[in-house]
């Protein structure tokens, strides 16, 4: 083989695996033939105009129009995705895109795809993931309802900074762009509204390097597919999977302590505090707190071990406490000694009515004993649940 051969043999090579692309937009679609051209042409004139090698993808979800012609004869590459859902179309899209940089959009007519050059230049001064913000820049009349603009996206906006430390002003932007590296490090799982919002928990949490980029946010074209209230709690879901500790760890442990505190403070029988009287309903009160704190500690572990199953979540000092302290045998035997703790205060109480003990009410010891014994049942059900969720799969 001469040296021109080899030489032409690596420049095939390099066309069929897309070495020599920079740039792909990677475009969701269903039924979206009124603005699936001009978002198509738009793409491809930034394209043009940054003076690099690009190429639009379409992902389309089985269009009963004629968007995927349309797309076509636009000059996109049309990949067909029969599973519907926001995220698994960007997941298949990322999957036969070939690009350096990949900037992803709504082909609706809400972004101007000729902006996506502010973008490439922030990920080339070493940016590893670009943010469009709509607040930060313009939204038309018309574009966004009120309950988007002024409850849901400042609410998210909110938890998230609260939970997971996000400084992302428009969390819920369609238009954004990330390297291909910056990809691959975030192993992105959803597959539905909530995929760009583990786009940027996982951003956040591999520390990669930030920027946003203000745009303007026109009125939709076509029928809206989304369901704000589906979508909202698709949303929601995604954080209470993701974040177990601040809405169920925390919460559950203040309940059980204050509820076992007041169970046993009342064991002896009625207080009197600051001229008050605590009795009886203050000793059932303790009783429901414990359990329902138990039970969203157990809840928090359940989704904290799941998370970490599936990939969403990650290490942190309860994970550590749960792989270092917790295994089934020592919960079995934890929740077996709470158990046996009230099954002896029963037979204390049943010994006591059986001596007919004068003039105590002995409710004061059945509250915490009937406490106890289901804290304990509990423990080793959880035990077990936890164990089944430890099990790793094997691939």
């Amino acid at each position: 083989m001469n040296r021109a051969e080899s030489k032409r043999d690596q420049v095939n090579r390099a066309t069929a695996h897309g070495e020599g692309i920079e740039i792909s937009v990677i475009m969701p679609c269903l039924n979206e033939e009124e603005t699936i051209g001009e978002s198509v042409r738009q793409a491809r004139e930034a394209i043009a105009r940054l003076g690099v090698t690009g190429e639009v993808i379409v992902i389309d979800s089985d269009s009963s129009d004629r968007s995927r012609e349309i797309a076509l004869r636009e000059g996109a590459m049309v990949v067909n995705q029969p599973e519907r859902g926001y995220g698994n179309a960007y997941l298949l899209g990322f999957k036969v895109a070939r690009g350096k940089y990949v900037v992803m959009g709504d082909p609706d007519a809400t972004h101007d795809f000729r902006e996506i050059g502010k973008f490439i230049e922030y990920l080339k001064q070493s940016y590893d993931f670009v943010m469009g913000s709509r607040f930060k820049g313009k939204i038309l009349p018309g574009s966004m309802p009120l309950l988007h603009r002024y409850v849901g996206n400042p609410v998210i906006y909110k938890i998230m900074r609260l939970f997971f430390k996000t400084r992302v002003s428009d969390i819920n932007c369609g238009l954004r762009a990330i390297t291909m590296e910056a990809y691959h490090r975030l192993n992105l799982r959803t597959g539905d509204w909530e995929f760009a919002l583990e786009m940027v928990v996982k951003a956040a949490r591999n520390k990669l390097k930030i920027a946003e980029v203000p745009i303007t946010y026109y009125p939709r074209g076509g029928e809206s597919k989304l369901r704000s209230f589906y979508a909202g709690w698709r949303n929601l879901r995604f954080i209470l999977l993701y974040c177990p500790n601040y809405l169920f760890l925390a919460p559950g442990l203040i309940m059980l302590v204050v509820g076992l505190g007041l169970v046993f403070a009342l064991l002896g029988g009625e207080l009197h505090i600051a001229g008050r009287l605590i009795g009886l309903h203050f000793s059932v009160l303790g009783a429901l707190l414990s359990i329902l704190g138990f039970q969203t500690i157990a809840l928090g572990a359940y989704a904290k071990v799941y998370s970490m199953a599936e990939g969403f979540g990650e290490h942190d000092t309860f994970t550590e406490f749960l792989n270092r302290y917790f295994n089934l045998e020592r919960g079995v035997i934890w929740g077996g000694i709470v158990f046996l703790l009230g099954l002896l205060m029963n037979v204390c109480l049943l010994y006591m009515k059986l001596i007919d003990t004068a003039n105590y009410n002995t409710v004061y010891i059945a509250i915490p004993a009937m406490t106890l014994t289901l804290l304990g049942v509990g423990t080793i059900l959880s035990s077990f649940f936890l164990s089944v969720l430890q099990i790793r799969r094997k691939d």
